[in-house]
């Protein structure tokens, strides 16, 4: 899976500098897809989990890191079709009816909330942040390209015209036992949204989701070690 991962990385590289147009308009998508999903993003993530077929979801919170995780004992780890929905906007791996999330796509609403994520699965990482946008796009594009993408563009000087979601760090790691784990380090202007949603889910939720029998908060002061289970 790891040379799996690498080659998207490869190919999304060659796109980008066969045509920057192609970056841009993977941009722009993304920005929409965020703007229509803010709002939901917890949501959106137990959605995820759940078409993973999790039946436990853990949510915790670490103050000090600034960073909230999701993590889940789902059937099924990230797939070839899960990566490369990440690496192409608008493309999603769920093709199937029994999935409830619409397209996969509301997993990029978290980027609203987001200085870096981090995705564990079948025992890889892959991190995203805004520091390595920045330094993925400096790396592609002289500052002259650079300069010349601006003016042509009529870009504000300070936009990095290139998805969050494009070119990840990678890493090999020893997961544990859970099979896909989301780990964001989130802004600090995000967090009473994360409190909000975090308050907003409740056993009633779970109705609307067909695997998850339990949501556990951990790290939260209104809802510390408290499970959210499904109601008989």
């Amino acid at each position: 899976m790891k040379e799996f991962v690498l080659d998207l990385i490869k190919k999304k590289k060659k796109r980008y500098l066969e045509d920057y147009s192609e970056m841009l308009g993977d941009y722009k998508r993304e920005l929409e897809t965020i703007k229509g999903y803010n709002g939901r993003q917890l949501l959106e993530l137990l959605q995820n989990c759940d078409d993973e077929g999790a039946t436990k979801v853990t949510v915790a919170l670490d103050k000090e890191a600034r960073t909230i995780s999701i993590s889940n004992n789902g059937n099924t780890s990230f797939s070839k079709k899960g990566y490369r929905s990440l690496f192409i906007a608008n493309l999603s791996s769920k093709t199937s009816r029994k999935y409830i999330g619409n397209k996969g796509l509301g997993f990029r609403s978290i980027i609203n909330w987001s200085k870096s994520i981090e995705i564990q699965s079948n025992n890889l990482s892959l991190y995203y942040s805004e520091k390595n946008t920045k330094e993925n796009y400096e790396k592609l594009f002289s500052e002259e390209e650079r300069q010349r993408i601006v003016k042509e563009e009529n870009l504000s000087e300070n936009i990095i015209p290139m998805p969050f979601l494009s070119m990840p760090k990678l890493k090999s790691i020893d997961q544990g036992d859970f099979k896909t784990a989301i780990i964001i380090q989130f802004k600090n202007k995000a967090f009473s949204d994360i409190l909000k949603q975090v308050q907003n889910i409740t056993s009633e939720t779970l109705l609307f989701l067909k695997h998850i029998e339990e949501v556990c908060f951990l790290g939260f002061e209104d809802v510390e070690n408290i499970k959210c289970k499904r109601e008989n």
